[in-house]
């Protein structure tokens, strides 16, 4: 019995080998993988993807608030650090992403390639790799209108003799989401305005809500059309706590005509004094003008 014994170790040791070298030779998979972001033109910044280290997590993360010409939100690459081992190869990878309201559901992912960069031997017959792209210039907030976004990822690489040709790493398919805000409107933030808006009309509510204790300087970066019955400005500034509101190059089209009203306005000062309106271009339409005045009040 001991000799019938010693075979069965044998065996059991011999089969537990060659199980082992078999799921070496069809493994293939990531290690670690980052997204590599820019902000407002600063250096690369990793954001920790399949990952845990010091690095900010991506998913989850708010990214920030960004006004097209003033601010950048750069998709600049991925890092994948990824194993074979055996008879497998892993070919390419990439990181597939898509930038879509918080409010709505997203659409197709947009594949960018991750190219190999580095890799050496490691303990199951094959490699481990490191596969990055850092010098992309992606404009995420490009033809975004204003409002909340989701920036989503995962990764994906093809490899051979293993996993149905394809392996991911996507949070359990999940993925990972951050978040970021598009405000086409800065303030200097007196009087205790916030320092963004979404847009211009958001701006003048808040200003019409507020108690004018220092000057107050609204800009609009982009375009926009007025609000049904124009922008209604009713806070009144002073000679020292003056109103400043301005575009950079901006067109304001004006609102259309609401039936059986019969005027309307682009900007409209309702007791409103020491407002100051500069740098717009304003697009009419028929019977609109493009400033009305309530009450006799000025406009400097």
């Amino acid at each position: 019995m001991k000799k019938h014994t010693q075979i069965l170790l044998f065996i059991t040791t011999c089969l537990s080998v060659l199980l082992t070298d078999f799921s070496f030779a069809q493994s293939a998979g990531f290690n670690t993988t980052y997204a590599i972001l820019s902000i407002n033109g600063g250096a690369n910044a990793y954001y920790d993807l399949n990952a845990s280290t010091a690095n900010t997590d991506f998913n989850g993360a708010n990214l920030g608030t960004f006004t097209p010409g003033v601010n950048s939100l750069v998709l600049r690459g991925s890092e994948h650090n990824v194993y074979k081992c055996g008879a497998s190869d892993l070919t390419s990878t990439r990181l597939m992403y898509r930038i879509y309201s918080t409010s709505g559901s997203g659409g197709a992912f947009t594949s960018l390639n991750v190219p190999y960069t580095s890799g050496g031997n490691n303990g199951c017959g094959g490699q481990d790799q490191q596969w990055s792209l850092t010098g992309h210039n992606l404009n995420v907030l490009s033809g975004l209108a204003p409002g909340a976004y989701f920036l989503e990822v995962y990764s994906e690489a093809t490899v051979t003799n293993c996993c149905g040709g394809m392996v991911y790493a996507g949070n359990g398919g999940a993925n990972y989401k951050a978040t970021f805000t598009v405000a086409n409107v800065i303030t200097n933030s007196g009087s205790g305005l916030a320092s963004t808006y979404p847009t211009l009309a958001s701006a003048i509510t808040a200003l019409n809500a507020a108690t004018i204790t220092s000057p107050v300087v609204i800009t609009l970066f982009g375009n926009e059309t007025a609000p049904a019955g124009g922008y209604d400005i009713t806070k009144s500034g002073t000679s020292t706590n003056t109103i400043t509101i301005q575009g950079n190059n901006s067109a304001i089209t004006a609102p259309a005509q609401t039936s059986g009203q019969l005027y309307n306005a682009i900007f409209k000062l309702t007791g409103a004094d020491w407002i100051t309106l500069q740098n717009f271009t304003m697009q009419e339409r028929s019977f609109t003008p493009l400033l009305r005045i309530l009450q006799q009040e000025q406009i400097l």
